[in-house]
């Protein structure tokens, strides 16, 4: 049977995107590779301006419609966000083929469960849930009302999409979405892209870095991210008599990848380390090129991704496609990631005396930490790779549109 399936991205960010956006990038990587394995897929993205056209990457036809955009009221990127939903909701009316819809973004998709109408019994609706919080038990108003919104879409969907059992087990608890809904397939990498032969001596070159051991951090430069404890840490071992050591913090200063300001968070930060630590041994990259970024993992002795929450940690696994030792905090879907010993280390999250720890575990021992970059590279290959994560997708499309068929 020809299946063709919709890939729906938040309409914030253009796919691809070239620096950051999650949702983004799996929205582009997953509907790039099913492609491999029979799915016709469309992506539908915005123009960001008045016109509709078709553009083609990597072989996946991207479909972008024109939306309305807000920038003068508070909350402009959600706004934004459900004006393009409606965009989405009235082409939706104009598709009779599609077998699958597939949203992955909170505002538009609730809009789109609300407006769009499906076209015969037979189209399946699929929601990949990207929100980190829901593990988390004491939440902010505005993360309840996106938990509200979320849980509204989940209810409405055939079935639910999740990277990891932490996120299962939230959902099925907080959220009251039936077990049997929510599927278990983790966020991927492209494992030729991010790999361990990458050169990387340019980026000595370009952040002028005399230090051997560059410990890293990719992501944004926010409070939840606990970039502050990461600092901490890399002053602890600074004080400790550790010389050779930098710290890369690589990422958009600001609170989301598509504002190029920097945030009063990022700011203090930037400042607390030209006064506490030494000159040029903390860099702050702000947000790079992809292809830049994977000389920075290639150019790096660890990755370490200090968060108070978080879904998946996407840069986890392209570190260790890079063949990175990595360190997380033991929150979220990040010990299903990384096992202790394996291929990196936890640490409880907040610690700074037990983050400095593990980094001085690898510091210490060259041997442990380049045969935990092996296991790093082996894991990524054989479980992230977005061909085995589309095989697993794939195979979910079938599988659903075989079952409402039956009904």
């Amino acid at each position: 049977m020809s299946i063709k399936a919709v890939l729906i991205s938040s309409g914030r960010v253009l796919v691809p995107p070239l620096q950051g956006g999650g949702v983004e990038e799996y929205v582009f990587r997953l509907a790039r590779h099913m492609r491999d394995f029979g799915i016709d897929t469309l992506i539908i993205d915005t123009s960001l301006g008045d016109s509709e056209y078709v553009s083609t990457v990597s072989n996946t036809p991207i479909l972008r419609i024109s939306s309305r955009r807000i920038t003068n009221l508070p909350k402009s990127e959600i706004i934004n966000e459900m004006l393009f939903g409606l965009s989405v909701a009235r082409k939706m009316r104009e598709m009779t083929d599609v077998n699958v819809y597939h949203l992955n973004s909170a505002f538009n998709s609730f809009i789109i469960t609300k407006v769009a109408s499906r076209k015969g019994n037979e189209t399946i609706i699929i929601y990949t849930c990207h929100n980190s919080f829901w593990p988390e038990e004491t939440v902010h108003v505005n993360e309840r009302v996106v938990r509200w919104v979320e849980q509204q879409i989940m209810r409405s969907v055939d079935a639910v999409i999740v990277f990891n059992n932490v996120m299962k087990k939230s959902l099925i608890e907080r959220a009251g979405i039936p077990a049997e809904k929510i599927f278990i397939i983790p966020n991927g990498t492209d494992t030729n892209y991010f790999r361990p032969d990458v050169q990387s001596q340019e980026i000595h070159n370009l952040y002028n870095i005399n230090n051997e051991n560059i410990i890293l951090y990719v992501g944004r430069v926010t409070w939840i991210k606990g970039v502050h404890i990461l600092i901490k840490a890399f002053e602890f071992l600074i004080n400790k008599g550790y010389k050779d050591i930098a710290l890369m913090i690589t990422g958009p200063l600001s609170e989301s990848y598509n504002d190029r300001g920097i945030s009063k968070y990022a700011y203090e930060l930037m400042e607390y380390t030209r006064r506490k630590l030494p000159d040029k041994s903390v860099i702050f990259t702000g947000s790079i090129p992809r292809k830049l970024l994977r000389e920075v993992y290639a150019g790096s002795y660890t990755l370490v991704l200090p968060s108070f929450a978080e879904a998946f940690g996407m840069v986890l696994v392209e570190a260790m496609s890079s063949g990175k030792p990595v360190i997380g905090s033991k929150v979220g879907g990040i010990p299903e990631i990384i096992q202790d010993g394996v291929n990196g280390f936890t640490f409880m999250p907040g610690s700074v005396l037990d983050l400095s720890r593990k980094i001085e575990l690898l510091l210490n021992d060259k041997v442990l930490a380049r045969n935990l970059g092996l296991n790093a590279r082996k894991i990524a290959v054989e479980k992230y790779d977005w061909s085995v994560i589309a095989k697993k997708v794939s195979t979910l499309y079938n599988l659903l549109i075989i079952g409402k068929s039956r009904v």
